[in-house]
């Protein structure tokens, strides 16, 4: 964030990396940033992320204690954060602060093409002119830890910024707050690494976020942070001002009335409403969806309930008889077990009739071993012909009032005839018929 300066001029480069302005006088100079920087002699002992601005929660709040300290920073925009609020890029720009390119919505640029690594540096300048009216030449390379890279990844999007005339802005103080430490950690972490004597380690820029999460933390370190360091001594300038360049060559004017700032400003807003319109309605499709579900939920409580409370009406005094037909081929496995639900039903009236259609295993001998005795239980034995022919010939032999029909490896519960009964029985004004006879089939 800060490092003294030795007491010898040196020009600002212009390489990848900005480098520290030194100063005639012993002073020592510093800045809290919202993105950062720092002098390419130096290695960062820690990588961070890339910085998330502006943020309509937290970008105020560090505003309004860099306003009341007296101390300008370099923010480093992201272009989607941005277009979706405009007001904080202007403020930023209005109260003396830099503004630095990080990309539209920074992506891991090792995995993009140099032609998509050129798009993202330029939607995120063309945004930032449509708004302010000025242009961008200082640049954080998302991801980039230091400055030094050292990989593809990091040097690539650098290269590319470079020819575009921008001047990459690395860091060496960095106390990861985008980690949430408390914010006694935060100061501690800046303080230590201000103040190391390695110049390896030791640095003038310091890196801090604004967004990307709950920066609670961040905000509560920074008026601490800015008065420990001037309290050793250290001013604060912004990244601009350390290389050497002035507001106008960190964020050159546009031509009065340009071409590209009245084109690309109603393209950009009619995105950011159309992304916002977007927004609401995915948001509104999940609110429905969620009522949707809460709404069965309750229904189907409810429901439940009025089952729960619900007595079935009595069986008649002389329940009708009821047949059951099971029509089998090769059940022999479980015709009896079959059978014997039906059996322990507790309705008092009933007659089971089994019709083996062809089986080639034992089904019939399995129905007579277990039910020979049973008046209740009729086997008959025909030449295979299929499910519906065996449910017809049944059909012929049923004299129950009411037929039910079911598959041999069907199992029915207790009370299942006894309740269809009753149901059956409520319906009717008269005494039971003594001809109609109604199947349900069962497959």
């Amino acid at each position: 964030m800060c490092a003294k300066s030795p007491p010898q001029e040196r020009e600002p480069s212009t390489s990848t990396t900005t480098q520290a302005r030194s100063s005639t006088r012993p002073t020592r100079r510093c800045r809290p940033l919202s993105s950062l920087s720092e002098p390419a002699s130096r290695r960062a002992s820690s990588r961070s992320p890339s910085t998330t601005v502006p943020d309509p929660d937290w970008t105020p709040k560090i505003l309004d204690i860099l306003k009341a300290k007296g101390v300008h920073a370099s923010f480093f925009i992201i272009g989607e954060n941005a277009q979706a609020n405009p007001d904080l890029v202007r403020r930023i720009l209005a109260e003396g602060h830099d503004i630095g390119n990080h990309t539209f919505h920074p992506p891991k640029f090792g995995e993009l093409p140099d032609s998509l690594v050129t798009l993202e540096i330029n939607a995120n300048q063309r945004l930032f002119e449509a708004l302010t009216g000025r242009s961008m030449r200082l640049f954080r390379a998302p991801f980039l830890g230091d400055a030094e890279p050292t990989t593809s990844d990091e040097i690539v999007p650098i290269e590319i910024a470079q020819s575009m005339g921008y001047v990459t802005v690395g860091l060496h103080v960095d106390p990861n707050d985008w980690l949430r430490p408390p914010a006694d950690t935060i100061v501690d972490r800046v303080i230590e690494q201000v103040s190391d004597p390695n110049p390896d380690i030791s640095g003038r820029i310091i890196l801090l976020h604004d967004s990307g999460g709950d920066r609670s933390q961040t905000v509560a370190a920074l008026p601490k942070l800015i008065d420990s360091l001037r309290a050793k001594g250290y001013d604060f300038v912004p990244v601009s001002e350390l290389a050497g360049l002035t507001r106008d060559q960190a964020m050159p004017p546009l031509p009065p009335r340009s071409y590209a700032q009245l084109i690309s400003l109603p393209v950009f807003m009619t995105l950011s409403w159309l992304g916002r319109l977007l927004t609401v309605v995915f948001v509104l499709a999940i609110g429905l969806g969620v009522a949707r579900v809460l709404f069965l939920s309750v229904v189907g409580l409810g429901n439940r309930r009025a089952e729960a409370r619900r007595v079935p009406p009595p069986l008649p005094q002389h329940p009708p008889l009821q047949t059951v037909l099971i029509p089998a081929h090769n059940e022999g496995k479980v015709i009896a077990g079959a059978v014997h639900h039906i059996l322990a039903s507790d309705y008092p009236n009933l007659e089971v009739i089994v019709i083996d259609d062809g089986s080639t295993d034992d089904t019939s001998e399995q129905v007579r071993a277990h039910y020979a005795g049973d008046a209740r239980v009729k086997l008959f034995t025909i030449a295979n012909g299929g499910k519906a022919a065996a449910l017809n010939f049944g059909l012929r032999h049923a004299r129950g009032q009411v037929v039910v029909a079911l598959d041999a490896d069907t199992h029915f519960e207790k009370d299942a005839i006894s309740s269809s009964c009753a149901g059956s029985a409520t319906l009717r004004s008269a005494p039971w018929p003594a001809t109609p006879r109604s199947a349900t089939a069962s497959t």
